[in-house]
């Protein structure tokens, strides 16, 4: 949200940051990821990706989700729940 605030997402609900800070809503269990030049790659139902150092990609275990806290650091989520 504004200034970087949090908002709930339904479990199983997933959005992603579009240009100008724009949401677009992905189906329910189908999940994208911002790819080299803005390009989006699909990502199998219930697979989970992040962006790690230098561009390189860790993959996270089904049902469990994290996101970049301050100065790089990751927490990790509930599962089945998104922020």
């Amino acid at each position: 949200g504004p200034a970087g605030s949090r908002d709930l997402l339904d479990r199983g609900t997933y959005w992603i940051e579009g240009p100008t800070g724009s949401r677009d809503l992905l189906d329910q269990g189908t999940f994208w990821i911002e790819g080299p030049s803005g390009s989006r790659d699909l990502l199998d139902r219930g697979t989970y990706w992040i962006e790690g150092p230098s561009g390189s990609r860790d993959l996270l275990d089904r049902g469990t989700c994290w996101i970049k806290g301050p100065a790089g650091s990751r927490d990790l989520l509930d599962q089945g729940t998104c922020w």
